[in-house]
């Protein structure tokens, strides 16, 4: 089966997202949108044992998610903003409502579980036979987020694993990883 098979819905939810404007809830559905669409996504990466294809199972995944877009959109009446923009300032536009609704969704997470959730990356990259390139040097993940690469980094012996992030420091502290506040575009020293 071809990988095409999901793009083309992908395609299309991405211009139905294109096409809401950037009220606070034409970005809260957005994000959110986005975000159960990544965590399903995860139990299907990690799904050895389903029958589907992937590919397929991904498509039907995107549908759903461009169904539940669609529904969420239909409220969007009772914003009645006249389009004015969600926030301005330093937490302007989506990058500000995705802090918060990543935030929100990590601080659930306790020790084991987390580690769990961190297991997940070390493994792929087992899985994709990456351990020769991190064993013993400088990690850098830009965007951390919460840090699963730099810690799943640092457990594979990366002698230094270093994450930049705009958002709150992670649930909980790794040795090895460090974590710094940088911007992508001027990224820390390793």
């Amino acid at each position: 089966m071809e990988k095409t098979v999901y793009l083309k819905p992908l395609d299309c939810l991405t211009e139905e997202m294109e096409g809401v404007p950037n009220t606070w809830m034409g970005m809260t559905f957005k994000v959110l949108t986005l975000a159960i669409l990544n965590m399903r996504y995860e139990r299907i990466a990690l799904d050895h044992a389903s029958q589907r294809h992937p590919y397929e199972r991904v498509r039907d995944l995107v549908e759903e998610q461009r169904v539940f877009f669609r529904a969420a959109v239909d409220a969007l009446f009772i914003e009645n903003t006249g389009g004015a923009p969600a926030r301005t300032g330093k937490r302007a536009g989506l990058e500000g409502l995705h802090q918060d609704l990543f935030n929100a969704i990590w601080d659930q997470y306790d020790a084991p579980a987390y580690d769990a959730y961190v297991d997940r990356y070390t493994r792929r990259l087992r899985v994709n036979r990456l351990e020769e390139l991190v064993v013993g040097k400088k990690c850098l993940d830009l965007g951390c987020g919460n840090g699963n690469f730099c810690f799943a980094l640092a457990a594979l012996g990366g002698r230094k694993s270093s994450a930049s992030r705009r958002a709150r420091p992670p649930v909980r502290r790794v040795p090895g990883a460090g974590f710094v506040t940088a911007r992508a575009g001027r990224p820390p020293c390793v």
